[in-house]
């Protein structure tokens, strides 16, 4: 069986990284190689280095490949437009689908610190220096991203593993978090990006924690190749296999444990009850 198959396994790697996740129990052949798939930054093209040139800020707005920016509610992106003019000092990029669909072609033309774009390369964006903020989904490699290059974050999850990455994210400091339906909502949208843009202290942490990343004794794709060939060296080590593989199903959950305390429970409440009954009937 695959499962058996997988207890034997020389070590585990996990796509997390524990400077921004939540503490957790873990086991000596477990490695966190989080952030190992954040390829190297490339340099802008002429549009998109323009773009940061028209403001002093610049904020990139990504809600992943999964939720589609141009079909979402009308409602939700006339709120996401209002709160983009009420900032007409902030360049806005966001990552629209169709930025020649009927709704582009009304907004664009009066909000004109507005840019929608059909493809963004997010981790060339988010690692240009110019880059004040990102507004984003939460998902895995977007909030590692954001933790690579040092930017703050307005997290807003959708589905999946979003809310949880979006909460270790606020958890860390980098950031806060909205919820999806708040987007219908323009004022408690502009409530949520005016903090983000004005609170120095999200972006401090973002950079100490993209600091801290860079100067780990090893980075992630170190971690990866050094275990591997130690692990084709070595083969699997006993010493590393949790014994909880070799158990059944009630060792594993005291179940043997837990029944001997029910039934002592039960013993108990019977002889308790019976000496009520006693009592009583002699009163």
């Amino acid at each position: 069986a695959l499962q058996e198959i997988c207890s034997h396994a020389a070590f585990t790697f996990i796509n997390s990284e524990p400077l921004i996740d939540y503490a957790v129990p873990t086991l000596n052949r477990v490695h966190y190689i989080g952030g190992i798939g954040a390829k190297t930054p490339k340099k802008l093209d002429e549009n998109l280095d323009r773009l940061f040139t028209l403001r002093n800020k610049t904020v990139l707005i990504s809600f992943g490949s999964i939720v589609v920016a141009s079909k979402l509610p009308l409602k939700v992106k006339q709120s996401i437009v209002e709160v983009v003019s009420r900032f007409p000092e902030v360049t806005f990029i966001w990552k629209y689908e169709k930025p020649d669909d009927e709704f582009a072609k009304t907004v664009l033309p009066s909000t004109p610190n507005l840019h929608m774009l059909k493809w963004t390369p997010q981790n060339d964006i988010l690692a240009d220096e110019r880059l004040t903020a990102f507004i984003t989904h939460g998902g895995m490699a977007s909030t590692q991203e954001i933790a690579i290059r040092g930017k703050p974050g307005l997290f807003i999850p959708f589905m999946g593993d979003q809310p949880r990455n979006s909460g270790m994210m606020a958890k860390s400091g980098v950031g806060r978090v909205i919820n999806k339906f708040d987007l219908f909502d323009a004022e408690k949208l502009h409530a949520a990006v005016k903090d983000l843009l004005e609170n120095d202290s999200y972006r401090e942490t973002a950079q100490r924690i993209s600091v801290m990343i860079q100067k780990k004794p090893f980075s992630a794709r170190e971690t990866l190749v050094r275990t591997v060939e130690f692990a084709a060296e070595f083969g699997p080590s006993p010493a590393l296999r949790p014994q909880s593989f070799d158990m059944n199903w009630i060792e594993y959950y005291n179940a043997d444990i837990i029944a001997a305390l029910v039934i002592i429970l039960i013993i108990l409440l019977s002889v308790l009850l019976k000496l009520l009954s006693i009592l009583l009937g002699k009163v």
